[in-house]
């Protein structure tokens, strides 16, 4: 019921090359902080209950990005399909949660809220 992650800031893409430069220079800092984490726990979960019919649970843990830590408890998808186990999240954040100041000349332009989608495939190492 403990997962862990850890996502390269740099690794992230935009649509439009200028925005991810601007993303990684003004926003995330991403030489300064060049990483994201997140730590927790899937309350209720069990290996042995998952089915191919994808369940929900409720995460709770702590994401740290732009040097700053901040707990989310984020509802997630869980389903397993022999040893594969597929794992989704839909969750909202707020830049100024990470203490990321947007210029008021462009705030207009920047999303108030960021939607972070998550996809994980694990495998069981043979």
């Amino acid at each position: 019921g403990e997962i862990a992650s850890l996502a390269l800031i740099k690794g992230f893409r935009f649509k439009v090359a200028l925005m991810e430069e601007h993303f990684n220079e003004n926003y995330a800092e991403s030489d300064k902080f060049p990483k994201a984490t997140f730590k927790g726990k899937i309350l209720g979960f069990s290996y042995e209950n998952l089915t191919t019919v994808p369940q929900e649970f409720n995460l709770t843990g702590t994401l740290t990005f732009h040097g700053k830590s901040v707990e989310i408890n984020p509802r997630m998808s869980i389903s397993r399909n022999e040893n594969i186990v597929n794992v989704s999240s839909v969750f909202i954040l707020k830049p100024e949660e990470f203490d990321i100041k947007i210029p008021r000349l462009i705030r207009k332009k920047v999303a108030k809220t960021v939607k972070v989608t998550l996809n994980y495939v694990l495998v069981k190492k043979s």
